[in-house]
């Protein structure tokens, strides 16, 4: 090529978009960390975590393998190991598609725990309303007079 392959913009894309995904796994793994230290549930991020860095070392793997041409596929440069080694992170402590059904089911169960609970807070709300009303009415209602006998 007459030029080291860092200098093509593609590739140069290739490293930038690498880096970028491997800086967002990086603080998600941090953040939940850092929740887990302070006691909080961490499940649902957990399984975030799993599912977005497992499947971003994949397209990492594959960008070097592209970057490298068909010298990626050579055992001589260590790519080819990388590559295959990758796919075992999609596999291990359980499938993309098993951490996708961690994620979902959490995100319903999450849903219907906070709309069971504010619809309870949406009734009293209203009982409270309808007492507050009643005893308003109660006050606002004109009172017999009392007639004195003669």
């Amino acid at each position: 090529f007459g030029q080291p392959i860092a200098e093509f913009q593609l590739v140069q894309a290739m490293l930038a978009d690498s880096r970028a995904e491997a800086f967002a796994a990086r603080c998600m793994v941090l953040e939940t960390a850092r929740s887990k230290d302070r006691g909080d549930p961490v499940i649902t991020e957990a399984a975030c975590c799993k599912m977005y860095a497992s499947e971003m070392v994949g397209r990492v793997a594959d960008r070097a393998v592209q970057i490298h041409g068909g010298a990626g596929y050579m055992a001589a440069y260590g790519i080819e190991r990388f590559y295959r080694d990758v796919r075992l992170f999609r596999i291990y402590e359980g499938t993309t598609q098993i951490q996708q059904l961690i994620i979902a089911r959490n995100m319903v169960r999450e849903a219907q725990s906070e709309r069971s609970s504010t619809a309870y807070k949406i009734k009293r709300i209203r009982m409270a309303a309808r007492l507050a009303g009643a005893s308003r009415r109660q006050q606002d209602r004109p009172r017999p007079r009392l007639r004195r006998a003669r």
